[in-house]
């Protein structure tokens, strides 16, 4: 019956937006630990990810994320002067003002330690991956878009290994491209999904890792400027990309 339910999840899997494709060639074994792990991260999102990011088509929808903030900085202060009624020149108390401090690396908005997150280049491929007939999942563009692929260096820093779990986060990824085309970041199956990782970085070592996206831009030359929006409880922040 545990199979039986694992194998549900996974078969929901194939049905997200960009679909994918789970190799046969794997023993029984090997099949029951893929189906618990998708099981688990489809459980996972289910309970956290209200909005469900598996629209099928690229989506400039708004509601998933806070609303759009122009990040500013304080003006300076001036002392206000005015003539009190016996002539003399009082000084206005000049008001304080605070801003929320504008996060431009991804490890500070994520609020995680001991890591550093490089973003290193991106991809524009109708399959992901595509340089093994030995990955389990591979994912597919709907026929007409393209995946684009954002991949990172995350490198542990410290000393010490680090059990990282980057999916209890509950973090919001969306890329903007030539400032008007909003791309929501794919829930995955890879083992090597920014997303959904959780797992544990050996010190002083690093781990390439992948943010996906589908959008009918096709072709890296169309491509003038893009960004990174991240979302992560009341921390957001942008990391220029291009």
């Amino acid at each position: 019956m545990k199979k039986l339910f694992c194998f549900a999840f996974v078969s929901l899997a194939c049905f997200m937006t960009a679909c994918s494709t789970v190799t046969s060639d794997l023993t029984e074994e090997q099949g029951d630990i893929i189906a618990e792990y998708a099981a688990d991260i489809l459980l996972k999102y289910d309970k956290n990810y209200s909005d469900k990011y598996v629209e099928s088509q690229p989506t400039t929808e708004e509601a998933t994320f806070a609303e759009e903030i122009e990040y500013t900085t304080p003006e300076e202060s001036t002392s206000g002067k005015k003539d009190n009624a016996d002539g003399k020149e009082t000084t206005k108390p000049v008001e304080e003002t605070t801003t929320e401090p504008v996060l431009s690396s991804i490890e500070q908005i994520l609020g995680i330690d001991g890591i550093k997150v490089t973003y290193k280049d991106f991809l524009l491929t109708d399959t992901y991956p595509n340089d093994s007939k030995d990955n389990f999942f591979v994912m597919k563009a709907v026929k007409g878009t393209k995946l684009l692929i954002l991949r990172f260096d995350v490198k542990n820093v410290s000393g010490n290994d680090i059990a990282l779990n980057i999916m209890k986060s509950n973090a919001k990824y969306r890329t903007v491209i030539n400032d008007s085309d909003k791309l929501v970041a794919q829930i995955t199956l890879l083992l090597n999904a920014f997303n959904t990782y959780e797992g544990t970085i050996k010190a002083n070592k690093s781990e390439e890792m992948v943010l996906v996206f589908q959008t009918n831009v096709k072709s890296k030359s169309d491509i003038k400027n893009m960004s990174l929006d991240i979302y992560c409880g009341e921390k957001q922040g942008t990391i220029t990309l291009k």
